[in-house]
């Protein structure tokens, strides 16, 4: 895994609970494990990084603390989405 050295966005892999969902405390119990060294030291295998220090990043791949982000305004460009998408399609394609 590779990033730019001038920055990169980042996206944000969900993990939740849905209420009134069945056996929440094996839920609760699950989403506790994936955060364990364990669980996110299985990452190496999917070129993940993962979020817990402690976990083992893949051979030749950086921790997230080493990642260059670039500043970006979430709430702009979703305000700003149509504009984008039609940016996106006028210099790309469809």
């Amino acid at each position: 895994m590779t990033f730019p050295k001038e920055g990169t966005g980042y996206e944000i892999g969900g993990l939740s609970l849905i209420k009134g969902g069945p056996e929440p405390e094996l839920g609760k119990k699950f989403i506790d494990w994936c955060f364990t060294t364990k669980a996110q030291d299985l990452f190496q295998k999917y070129n993940r990084l993962p979020v817990n220090p402690e976990a083992t990043v893949a051979e030749g791949s950086v921790t997230l603390d080493q990642v260059n982000l670039i500043e970006y305004d979430h709430l702009w460009a979703g305000q700003n989405k149509d504009e984008m998408i039609k940016a996106w399609r006028d210099r790309i394609g469809k």
